[in-house]
């Protein structure tokens, strides 16, 4: 079988000024996949910074895989990007959608190129452009959730346009809209989290506690679009991914997320821990489980999916889809004894991946680290890999990038406590105790049941 896996970035992306550098690569992985599967023949059509998919240097190109065909398309139409994967005669093409600022919306893309294949009689493993955009638009994905009777948050949707109409009507003597709006917000249970209707993940997200702080913000000249004011649920806040098409969905079991000081996940420094496996009382798996289930069928997915959640008192609530790979992908497939290659395969092929006793793992992200501290974490038999993401065009130390690794492969959590506790004893620079401390926190909520 021929397969085709591809994805694309509608976004300017310069790979001089940022790198990102993965221990193993990328392409040592395909080449194992190429080589375990000589039943089929692979070929790879993506564009910078190609997450999943390639390894890229500063000078825009790739590393080569022997045996699979990697291509860098610098097309930028659909029907263009279709051609070039025409081209390879496929019997299946797979999206291996991934992210990239400032929106989230490159697997819309992706969907429109499906269609294309699909025009031509090629079978594809994608979700359908109307699924992928009910996920883009948070406000469309609110509506949807409710439609379909899932537990949400109270919200309230600003239109910006409407919030501002004074700005560009100068008939408007009373913004009635403003008004209206504001004394829904005003009636809401704070604290609350403010949102951008299109961000990508949660960068942009503010917490207001107050609706004084509410109204600021949203006067101030922080927005320029249509904004999501929601009520913060207390809880506890997961991340599930699902896999499959309809009727054949297979839900993976929650990772735990760290939070920072205000309640959120953090895209750049934070923690995961899990897969959390076993079913209690209190972290309802059952019913989680349905749910996701419940939710990938009413929106049609066919492919790679992740799911951001929290466990209140009040049971589960979905927060967000992400119709992609995502940042928990690499964590499932340590988890699974797997690679991401082997991962996308079985999706292509409509097999399962995931029949395996998942292992303890831990993700966690810290400050770039040198060379030499590489090194000595990728000595270690417990870590699985170590990548560095590094923008050296940013002039605040905070945004210069971050440096991943994942850890584990234990049977329980107690073991994955004495692995991070090795750790941080041979290497106490890299964690401080309040990095360490959450960490223990995680591993022992529901990892002792």
């Amino acid at each position: 079988m021929k397969i085709v896996f591809f994805s694309t970035n509608a976004s300017v992306f310069s790979a001089q000024s940022f790198s990102i550098t993965r221990t193993p690569t990328h392409a040592t992985e395909w080449e194992q996949l190429a080589k375990n599967h000589p039943e089929h023949s692979f070929a790879i059509v993506t564009q910078l910074p190609a997450l999943f998919l390639a390894d890229y240097h500063a000078d825009g190109s790739v590393t080569s895989v022997k045996g699979i065909d990697v291509v860098i398309c610098e097309k930028e139409s659909v029907n263009e990007i279709s051609d070039v994967i025409k081209m390879f005669k496929p019997d299946v093409a797979l999206a291996a959608s991934f992210w990239q600022p400032p929106f989230d919306w490159h697997c819309i893309k992706d969907a429109l190129i499906a269609q294309e294949l699909r025009k031509a009689g090629i079978k594809t493993v994608c979700h359908s452009a109307q699924s992928m955009y009910t996920c883009f638009d948070k406000n469309e994905m609110e509506q949807f959730l409710k439609q379909n009777n899932f537990t949400i948050p109270k919200s309230v949707h600003v239109n910006h346009e409407l919030f501002w109409s004074e700005r560009n009507h100068k008939d408007v003597k009373v913004n009635v809209y403003k008004e209206y709006v504001l004394s829904q917000i005003e009636a809401m249970q704070y604290p609350v989290i403010i949102k951008d209707t299109v961000g990508l993940s949660s960068y942009g997200m503010e917490v207001a506690v107050s609706f004084k702080e509410a109204v600021h913000y949203l006067r101030s000249g922080k927005t320029h679009s249509d904004r999501l004011v929601q009520e913060y649920i207390q809880g506890k806040q997961f991340g599930v991914e699902v896999y499959g098409s309809p009727g054949a969905y297979t839900v993976l079991p929650p990772f735990a997320f760290s939070v920072n000081k205000f309640g959120i996940t953090s895209p750049k420094q934070g923690i995961k821990v899990g897969p959390f496996t076993h079913d209690t009382k209190e972290l309802k798996l059952t019913e989680l489980h349905t749910m996701i289930q419940t939710l990938a069928q009413k929106l049609n997915l066919c492919g790679a999916a992740q799911v951001d959640v929290i466990l209140s008192k009040d049971g589960w609530h979905v927060l967000e889809v992400n119709p992609r790979l995502s940042g928990m992908t690499e964590t499932y497939a340590a988890s699974y004894g797997i690679t991401v290659s082997e991962m996308l395969l079985s999706l292509a092929t409509g097999q399962n991946a995931f029949a395996s006793e998942p292992k303890c793992v831990c993700n966690f992200k810290l400050p770039l680290l040198t060379d030499e501290q590489k090194k000595e974490l990728l000595s270690r038999k417990e870590v699985f890999f170590v990548r560095q993401v590094h923008n050296q065009a940013a002039k605040q130390e905070r945004e210069k990038g971050y440096c991943e690794i994942v850890f584990g492969g234990t049977r329980d959590f107690e073991q994955l406590q004495k692995q991070l506790q090795s750790l941080a004893a041979d290497m106490p620079s890299l964690m401080d105790e309040g990095f360490l401390q959450q960490a223990y926190e995680m591993m022992v909520t529901f990892g002792n049941d």
